[in-house]
C-alpha cells in the first residue's frame, strides 16, 4: 500500500501562542491510512479535527522524508514544522 500524507488540526501547550494565546497546530504524517496515523498517535477518529489527506508539496516533502513520525506548526503558519519529539 502506498503512502499518503495525513494533515489534522490539533492543540500543543509547547506551540508558541498566537497574538490571541491560541495555541493551535497543524498535524502532519506519511502513513498507508487513517487507520494507521491512529493507531501511531494513538486516539479515535471524532479526536482528530480535520483528519485527511494533503497534497500540500511542502507538507509531503517534510511527512515523506520520515514516515510515521509526526511533524508539527502553529496552525497560523509562521513556523516551519517541528518533529514531535518520541
Amino acid at each position: 500500500m502506498k503512502l499518503k500524507v495525513y494533515r489534522w488540526q490539533s492543540w500543543r501547550s509547547e506551540c508558541p501562542a498566537t497574538a490571541n494565546g491560541s495555541r493551535q497546530t497543524e498535524e502532519i504524517m506519511a502513513a498507508r491510512s487513517m487507520a494507521e496515523v491512529m493507531r501511531i498517535v494513538g486516539g479515535t477518529r471524532s479526536e482528530f479535527f480535520n483528519l485527511g489527506e494533503t497534497g500540500n508539496k511542502e507538507s509531503c516533502a517534510v511527512a515523506l522524508a520520515e514516515p510515521g513520525v509526526v511533524f508539527w506548526k502553529p496552525i497560523d503558519g509562521r513556523d516551519g514544522y517541528i518533529r514531535e519529539q518520541s
